[in-house]
């Protein structure tokens, strides 16, 4: 089954060269994660599972990343987010009483976009 996840993160950046061609930098920050609840018995196999319910988390966020600056206002930027998740997930049965599990989780989340200067 897979698990949707929504991250929050909020990082403050150092810049190595943010007015050069070149703009690497490196970050660290939290981040809060939500985490939404499998509800679809398909999702979880046919094991008598109804549902599994996580617990959002708040955590750490470390960034690093390169911009490439075309000029003083138009560049691309590449992204990478670490974000450590630890969660506890309840599965709920049809019948039987409820099991909690705790799980960890290391999603890595690279992005790339275009970057204006103002």
């Amino acid at each position: 089954a897979s698990i949707r996840m929504a991250p929050l993160t909020g990082v403050l950046q150092w810049h190595l060269g943010p007015s050069g061609p070149i703009d690497a930098y490196i970050g660290a920050g939290a981040a809060y994660v939500l985490l939404a609840n499998v509800q679809n018995l398909s999702d979880v196999g046919h094991v008598g599972v109804n549902q599994i319910n996580f617990k959002d988390d708040v955590g750490l966020a470390l960034n690093a990343g390169v911009g490439f600056n075309f000029s003083k206002s138009i560049g691309i930027t590449g992204d990478v987010k670490y974000v450590p998740v630890k969660s506890s997930a309840t599965a709920v049965f049809a019948t039987g009483p409820n099991q909690s599990q705790k799980i960890k989780m290391n999603p890595v989340i690279a992005s790339a976009g275009l970057t204006f200067h103002f």
